[in-house]
């Protein structure tokens, strides 16, 4: 048994080796192709995305030698984009050199959502969602969604704006948050959210990085570096409210059931009960109508970073105002 053991343990050892060998070889390879071509293979897009995993990742306190190892990790796995599917058609080499960075930033994202699942589940308050819902409010205006004929759109116009009617009120009243209120709230923040990062990657996709002047550049940046640090939490949201549809045959089996119950608490146990003040939301109102409102009428930015933008300055001047108030609170006493 132990000869047999020993065997099987030099084979595996073996087996490592050779893979790793042959993953250097292809990955020196891959450098080699992009270096043949002048770097036209891989997009200028793929480093502010990769920065923007990486920024979400220390933001949430990882330390860099596990950055590294999951570095590697990832590394390894995405070379599945070189492996020949059955439907592909001709294989061609630089096509999978051009998606093989994309592969790599994702399955990064995966793993660093799986190690980080508790911390990227972040408490909502009733503040977070009041800034979506303007989003979304913003979102319907901006694509002028009263002009589109469609039915199903309006329904889904006013559900939105329904919910948001919710997140108004809890958030403008000291109305208590029932467990029913938090469960609603937080269900519809990851809508929200998956939404937003679903139509923020459509959206860049379809667009060309504009290479007209610096302004634009950098623009086209920002705007990849922030849905680099939302990728986590858009694989998430997904996982936050998939789990409410039926498996298969759109029938909840018995195992369906009790997934949902455990992520009914869930999302319960991340809204906090501490209620917003009714000023900040105030502030909310007023930052987000300013901001709306220029890039409404003078078309700084698409709506997409607008919003992304809106998502990330909030809550920094909140926390500005309230160290300025403890500040001088200090002071006086």
């Amino acid at each position: 048994m132990s000869k047999l053991k020993e065997l099987l343990s030099d084979s595996f050892q073996r087996f490592l080796f050779l893979l790793s060998l042959s993953l250097i070889v292809l990955f020196v390879y891959i450098l080699y192709r992009v270096y043949q071509n002048e770097g036209n293979l891989l997009s200028i897009t793929i480093f502010p995305l990769l920065l923007g995993v990486i920024y979400e990742n220390r933001r949430l306190g990882v330390e860099w030698n596990t950055l590294i190892l999951k570095s590697i990790g990832a590394l390894i796995l995405s070379f599945v984009a070189f492996i020949p599917g059955k439907r592909s058609g001709e294989y061609i080499f630089d096509e999978r050199v051009e998606i093989w960075p994309y592969y790599f930033i994702v399955i990064f994202a995966i793993i660093s959502f799986i190690r980080l699942k508790d911390k990227v589940v972040p408490n909502l308050t009733e503040g977070i969602t009041l800034i979506q819902s303007f989003c979304i409010l913003y979102w319907l205006i901006e694509v002028k969604v009263m002009e589109i004929n469609n039915t199903i759109v309006y329904i889904l116009a006013g559900t939105g704006i329904l919910f948001s009617i919710l997140s108004f009120i809890h958030a403008f009243t000291y109305i208590s948050l029932s467990r029913t209120s938090r469960l609603t709230l937080s269900i519809w923040s990851s809508v929200i959210m998956f939404f937003f990062a679903a139509d923020y990657m459509i959206y860049l996709y379809l667009t060309d990085v504009i290479y007209k002047n610096e302004m634009n550049i950098i623009i086209s940046l920002l705007q990849y570096f922030l849905l680099g640090t939302s990728l986590i939490y858009f694989i998430q949201n997904i996982s936050m409210f998939l789990v409410y549809l039926p498996s298969k045959h759109f029938y909840y089996t018995k195992q369906d059931k009790t997934d949902i119950k455990e992520m009914h608490n869930r999302h319960i146990k991340r809204y906090s009960k501490k209620q917003v003040k009714v000023h900040e939301s105030f502030i909310i109102l007023l930052i987000c109508s300013f901001l709306f409102y220029l890039n409404l009428a003078n078309d700084y930015l698409s709506r997409h970073s607008m919003i992304w933008i809106i998502f990330i300055i909030i809550p920094i001047i909140l926390r500005f105002k309230r160290y300025l108030m403890q500040y001088f609170y200090t002071i006086r006493h």
